[in-house]
């Protein structure tokens, strides 16, 4: 069992991150109902494993480590009730709105700055023209006294 429930947490790990396509693209994964239900199976798994668990052992230091694991399940479990109510209550479309609204938003200020960088380059550009003849009419000034 603990090998499944460390599997499953690779899994879980890897879909939170976006990091491999199979999890971006699975069907199972991307809908927030069906998460929250694998989440919560593997939380409840995991809190029922650390319970057979702690019966053997009785070091200090393994006890700490179960108080941990029994944490970190309850936790996991709870996080599956979260993405099962926003999955319910329909959140993934929320987010969707937030990302694109986030993304046209980031594109505008890029487009801004990136203008008021061209403007500051062509300001610059002109002054040190600008400085540029006035340098050569002082020399040509000086030039023509000496």
């Amino acid at each position: 069992l603990r090998i499944y429930i460390i599997g499953f947490c690779i899994l879980i790990i890897l879909n939170e991150l976006r990091w491999t396509r199979f999890t971006t693209e699975s069907k199972l994964l991307s809908n927030w109902v069906c998460r929250g239900v694998l989440y919560s199976f593997i939380g409840l798994s995991a809190v029922e494993q650390n319970e057979v668990s702690a019966a053997r052992w009785s070091n200090t230091f393994d006890v700490i480590v179960l108080i941990v694991i029994e944490n970190v399940a309850w936790i996991m479990t709870g996080l599956g009730v979260i993405y099962f109510l926003m999955g319910v209550l329909c959140m993934k479309e929320y987010l969707k709105k937030m990302r694109t609204t986030y993304n046209d938003e980031n594109q505008k200020a890029r487009k801004l700055a990136e203008e008021e960088r061209a403007r500051k380059l062509d300001e610059a550009k002109k002054l040190a023209n600008n400085h540029q003849i006035s340098v050569a009419q002082m020399e040509e000034a000086n030039g023509s006294t000496a």
